[in-house]
């Protein structure tokens, strides 16, 4: 698929263009890094562990749909089972374990269906309760911005709410008590320690 097909895809599939859109200098979607947001680092294959199952089943690739653009080619459209405005999948999801000794901080590739160890640190983060695991999500603007622009803010906060209110519905399934936390006072604290791309 050429560049400029792309593109007038997603021009031609742009909602209400002139109701959302304020006249702003624009840049190339393609000029971004595809990868922005997915980390390298130590792969964990989670296949055969359970929270393995519980993150492909609330973000993971689940299945695979090809569709003929013309006689010619074909192309490849990954499908998830949790909703998300356009399938553009604007949210990262990183797993954080902590105990009085080491905190371990990884971020799911859905993808690749692994979790990327980021990093660990001696000794708990203060901010986290310890022996327990925490998942962040945080969401990229720059993912619907090509699409729906300013309207992207408001798919992402329709976005993260579909996935966190599915992550509790599986969550129960597994036995296991949630709390949902939206703390401006946390997010700070701990994007030192995540490092995000903000």
């Amino acid at each position: 698929m050429e560049k400029s097909e792309i593109k007038d895809y997603f021009l031609k599939t742009i909602y209400s263009p002139q109701s959302l859109m304020v006249e702003t200098e624009e840049k190339d979607y393609f000029d971004f890094n595809p990868n922005r947001g997915i980390r390298n680092g130590n792969n964990i294959d989670l296949r055969n562990l359970t929270l393995g199952s519980f993150l492909k089943d609330v973000y993971g690739e689940t299945m695979r749909t090809r569709i003929s653009g013309d006689d010619i080619n074909e192309y490849d459209f990954q499908r998830r089972n949790v909703a998300s405005g356009g399938a553009l999948y604007p949210n990262i999801i990183y797993v954080i374990q902590s105990n009085k000794t080491l905190t371990k901080i990884y971020q799911y590739n859905p993808a690749l269906h692994t979790l990327i160890k980021i990093k660990d640190i001696n000794g708990k983060i203060d901010v986290l309760e310890e022996d327990q695991m925490h998942f962040i999500i945080t969401s990229y603007y720059w993912r619907n911005w090509m699409k729906y622009r300013y309207f992207g803010y408001r798919l992402i906060a329709v976005d993260t709410g579909y996935l966190i209110s599915l992550m509790c519905a599986k969550l129960r399934d597994y036995k296991v008590n949630t709390f949902v936390q939206i703390s401006s006072e946390k997010f700070r604290m701990l994007n030192k320690v995540l490092e995000l791309d903000l």
